[in-house]
């Protein structure tokens, strides 16, 4: 079976070698030098990687979700998924099971680490760090250069500045505007956030994995 009759409307770049169990939507577009790991999905309206840019890599078993985007040079680690509309900026890189909710927008340059979930409508500006298991709540804005640790929370449509950087297994509240450091374990609340607390020891991720 050729590429155009497995996928209705497909846009193949020259030397893309398709797995025999890769799952493929309809008008799926993907440019020369992408690189697709066994039992993948692209879904319907994707395009994996830019006319000219350096190809995209994606994991074993990760899911590239319907009218994604994925940048040249990304890489999507196994078992990742990429959500509907979701955009991966150029040289980003998404870790093994990760998640990047829909409509989330990951900037040029950012690493989301293993695990990590960024929820839907997420922004998460250019060479910002997502450390592993940490949690970025829907509609929550990320600025540049920012750094997440391991196992922080941010809740919803909280706002960090530009080159904060919250500490692990930290807290950010839903709604909160960050513009300082956060302390490893700090809790922080409000406009401008304030620290109130401390995450307690049967609310650190080892507990509740």
């Amino acid at each position: 079976m050729t590429p155009s009759e497995r996928a209705p409307g497909l846009r193949l770049g020259e030397g893309v070698v398709l797995p025999d169990d890769l799952e493929l939507g309809a008008n799926v577009t993907i440019h020369a030098g992408a690189e697709l790991g066994p039992a993948c999905s692209v879904q319907d309206g994707a395009v994996v990687g830019e006319p000219g840019g350096t190809g995209v890599r994606i994991g074993e078993g990760a899911a590239v979700c319907a009218r994604a985007r994925l940048g040249a040079g990304t890489v999507i680690g196994s078992g990742a998924v990429v959500g509907d509309q979701a955009v991966v900026g150029a040289g980003a890189a998404v870790g093994p099971e990760a998640l990047v909710g829909r409509g989330t927008r990951v900037g040029a340059g950012a690493a989301v680490g293993d695990r990590a979930r960024l929820q839907t409508n997420v922004v998460v500006e250019d060479g910002t760090t997502v450390a592993e298991d940490a949690f970025v709540g829907p509609g929550a804005c990320v600025g540049r250069d920012a750094v997440l640790r391991r196992a922080c929370r941010v809740g919803a449509a909280a706002r960090l500045e530009a080159d904060v950087e919250v500490g692990e297994e930290a807290f950010v509240g839903a709604g909160a505007h960050v513009d300082g450091d956060v302390a490893p374990r700090a809790v922080v609340v409000g406009r401008p956030a304030r620290r109130i607390r401390d995450v307690p020891d049967e609310d650190l991720i080892e507990r509740w994995r």
